[in-house]
């Protein structure tokens, strides 16, 4: 008989972390544990999570899959794609198999986000059926051209900076992917990827300060 609750947890390992200089998820934080290893022990303690799948990119295939290995809680894998879109359509097909009903999708590059922020999204998900957390910007935001001239100033009343993990109803941010893939339609986050297809919005929980990306070495030393 399935779970009344099952809830996938996906890890986007799989970035060339270009502007970082290595494989950011596997570099040392201030605490000697590495972004991947912080975010694997956070995902198979919590208790809302059934299922983790990580992403990896082939290049760091055998380095990347071995933390799996300690790993109790249900788990699979899957190989990035081209772009971050991809990668999550591979990831989200993988997974149809296994049936869950909610899917969490996280970078790997974000490992400082709380048990707590986790648990709010799966709180508010069943009822919201997308639902992302975000933080108001602090700086003011400019619109323009590609002449590099001011053509609107956006006000920070009206605007957020998304975060991951985004959460979503499974089956239809699968049937919001596989859309987008026919439709060759290019999105930064899998917010948008929905919001393309669905009619139903997203809706936005108080993220936190603390769930920062990873992009620089700074952002860790």
């Amino acid at each position: 008989m399935k779970h009344n609750w099952h809830c996938a947890f996906i890890i986007l390992a799989g970035g060339l972390s270009s502007r970082f200089g290595v494989k950011k998820e596997l570099s040392l934080l201030r605490d000697g544990q590495t972004a991947l290893s912080t975010l694997l022990s956070l995902s198979s303690e919590h208790q809302r999570i059934s299922h983790i799948h990580l992403v990896y990119n082939p290049a760091h295939q055998e380095e990347t899959l071995q933390y799996l290995q300690h790993i109790a809680k249900p788990h699979s894998h899957s190989p990035s794609g081209h772009t971050r879109q991809e990668s999550v359509h591979i990831a989200l097909e993988e997974l149809e198999k296994y049936e869950p009903d909610f899917v969490l999708i996280h970078d790997g590059a974000r490992p400082w986000v709380s048990a707590q922020l986790i648990e709010h999204l799966c709180q508010v998900l069943p009822q919201k059926q997308a639902v992302i957390p975000a933080i108001a910007p602090t700086e003011t935001i400019k619109m323009i051209n590609d002449k590099n001239e001011i053509i609107q100033h956006l006000l920070r009343s009206d605007l957020c900076v998304a975060q991951t993990p985004q959460a979503f109803i499974f089956s239809k941010i699968l049937s919001a992917h596989r859309q987008a893939a026919q439709k060759h339609k290019d999105c930064t986050d899998d917010a948008q990827v929905w919001s393309m297809i669905h009619s139903h919005p997203v809706s936005v929980i108080r993220g936190e300060n603390t769930n920062k990306k990873i992009t620089f070495k700074e952002d860790i030393t």
